[in-house]
């Protein structure tokens, strides 16, 4: 998960170190990062689809080798049209690491294990977003292709880390599969993951490139990367502790309201505006994006790979079009920052509207597919979903049980 944040935020810290090695200029640059975006939500269904057939490892272990030869070519690109291609490929690789491990996570654990679980992994997600800033201004200083060629290491040397491939807990026929995936709740996740990829994941990586535009020095750009990262580790903190005692609609509501205010902070263009405002968009994801996860990963449970890579799919076109806004408006960044304030607002209204009158996702499908979590949950000495209280209440705002 960290090596997945790390990647996916690199260019930001990196776009004018590249620009000026490449004589390019920085709004060319971005469309590095609008094709590795773009190419990472392409790909996603067809890594759930890879991961239900032939197991959770194996499907990890080919994306970690695309993420290799992908940033090996990138950290030798000659021109920019090459490293566009290289990191579209790591794009299309790396799209199966986040999804991979949640549907791992999800397939071992069940009902508040696997919430709080999937909040520690928002935290390990902030993490590799704090070492982005570190390592992307290392890079500013001894060259961005060094920084490739470190990610591709990395990723192959944890190829044979990995444990023995496991197998999803319960084939079922494709047809069948494909059929659940047409369920509101399927729909409902990914809908929502559209406005929400493009505010926590797309807009926040022009608050480096806004610092720099102040005439802000390096280390202090990569310093609002950073805080971002430092902001998701305390709001995965905060987020595991309030699972099972704060209802997932608050969640998402506050989630997506720290997004918006954090936006509008940034949108006065000084300093510490900025700052705070990677802060708060930092802890908003945590406590937006953790919860959305969950929701993906227990919409349908009968071919989970699908219906998380739909949800991821979603988030990571929203993340394109906002890596296509900032290459269609380089360096207008108040107008990005308040495109970032509308998307997170429109997540929450969406939100808002199941928190009112929809469903909890996943609450029917769970009850009607008891077995795939039962046997989780058995598995850690939790009760299984069929049996918990949060389950049976129909509404978005039922309590999770304590």
């Amino acid at each position: 998960m960290a090596l997945s944040a790390f990647d996916r935020l690199l260019i930001a810290p990196l776009l004018t170190s590249i620009a000026r090695g490449l004589a390019v200029s920085i709004g060319a640059v971005s469309l590095v990062a609008t094709v590795h975006f773009i190419s990472y939500g392409l790909v996603q269904v067809g890594h759930g689809w890879l991961s239900d057939r032939i197991g959770r490892v194996r499907s990890l272990r080919l994306a970690l080798l695309g993420v290799t030869l992908g940033n090996t070519i990138a950290a030798a690109a000659p021109s920019l049209g090459v490293l566009i291609g290289a990191r579209a490929v790591v794009g299309a690789a790396s799209g199966g690491l986040v999804p991979g491990a949640l549907v791992l996570l999800a397939d071992e654990n069940a009902g508040a294990s696997r919430a709080r679980k999937q909040a520690a992994l928002i935290a390990a997600l902030g993490g590799g977003t704090t070492l982005t800033a570190v390592v992307g201004l290392a890079g500013n200083t001894n060259g961005w292709r060094a920084i490739f060629a470190l990610t591709a290491t990395v990723s192959l040397l944890l190829i044979p880390l990995l444990g023995p491939n496991r197998p999803p807990p319960e084939q079922r026929p494709r047809h069948r599969a494909l059929r659940t995936l047409r369920r509101p709740e399927v729909r409902f996740v990914s809908l929502i993951a559209v406005p929400e990829g493009a505010a926590v994941f797309g807009f926040v990586v022009f608050f480096a490139p806004a610092l720099q535009s102040l005439g802000s020095s390096l280390a202090v750009a990569a310093l609002g990367t950073g805080t971002v990262g430092l902001g998701m580790v305390v709001g995965g903190i905060v987020v595991r502790r309030l699972t099972g005692r704060v209802a997932d609609a608050h969640l998402l509501l506050a989630g997506a309201s720290l997004l918006t205010a954090g936006y509008l902070l940034a949108a006065d263009m000084a300093l510490a505006p900025i700052l705070a405002a990677a802060a708060l968009a930092g802890i908003g994801q945590a406590a937006l994006h953790s919860t959305l996860q969950r929701w993906a990963t227990e919409a349908a449970p009968d071919a989970r790979g699908l219906s998380t890579a739909l949800f991821a799919t979603g988030a990571f076109g929203g993340a394109g079009l906002a890596a296509l806004t900032g290459a269609l408006l380089p360096e207008h960044f108040l107008a990005l920052f308040i495109a970032g304030a509308a998307s997170a607002c429109a997540a929450g209204m969406i939100a808002l509207r199941y928190r009112v009158g929809g469903d909890r996702p996943s609450s029917a499908q769970e009850a009607a597919h008891p077995s795939i979590d039962a046997t989780a949950a058995g598995n850690h000495g939790s009760r299984s979903a069929a049996t918990s209280p949060h389950i049976r209440c129909r509404s978005i705002d039922c309590p999770r049980p304590r």
